[in-house]
């Protein structure tokens, strides 16, 4: 195994795996502000590690915090990542997200935006293996704001969102705009 660290930067916490030149995020520190862009890479030692993951419970219980970027080079959102993030309204989840684990948005009751720009259609229709949400399956967006929600997905995959495990309570599905401007920092 690879030797890791801890750093903190930005008030973001990382896990930093030498080896592979990864960073985890694994948590925060209180008072982050409310827009958080999680940054491709970071920088430790004049070595740059990507950013590949947002680790289990990194953004769990988090307050103030009303919009969350993940980078293109995040490519899963383990469980429980932003779990009861009681303030989060917007968040954009990336094409390169390959994983969303179980809860990961679970009881965020002032969420009503969610760009994400998954365009892979095959990983919204295999279930045998639970591919796209992890192996103890509950629904990523449990005890959230879904009825006030909007989802905005590539239009050509509405109808696959609307059927997926862990999007269909989402009713209200809409083809993306692709300036961005859905999470405008306001």
């Amino acid at each position: 195994m690879a030797y890791q660290f801890e750093k903190t930067i930005d008030g973001l916490k990382y896990k930093i795996n030498l080896e592979r030149h990864t960073a985890v995020l694994t948590g925060h520190k209180y008072g982050i502000g409310p827009h958080v862009d999680i940054p491709s890479s970071i920088t430790c030692d004049r070595n740059r590690y990507y950013v590949n993951q947002i680790g289990r419970g990194a953004f769990k219980g988090c307050q103030g915090v009303t919009s969350v970027t993940i980078p293109e080079t995040v490519i899963a959102i383990k469980a429980e990542a932003f779990k009861d993030c009681s303030d989060l309204i917007r968040i954009v989840i990336p094409d390169s997200v390959h994983r969303i684990g179980y809860s990961a948005f679970a009881n965020c009751k002032r969420l009503i935006c969610v760009r994400c720009e998954i365009s892979l259609p095959g990983w919204l229709n295999e279930w045998e293996g639970d591919i796209f949400l992890g192996p103890n399956y509950e629904d990523i967006f449990d005890g959230s704001n879904t009825d006030k929600c909007t989802l905005y997905v590539p239009e050509y995959l509405i109808k696959n969102y609307s059927c997926a495990m862990g999007f269909r309570k989402i009713k209200n599905i809409l083809p993306i705009k692709m300036d961005k401007t859905i999470i405008s920092k306001t």
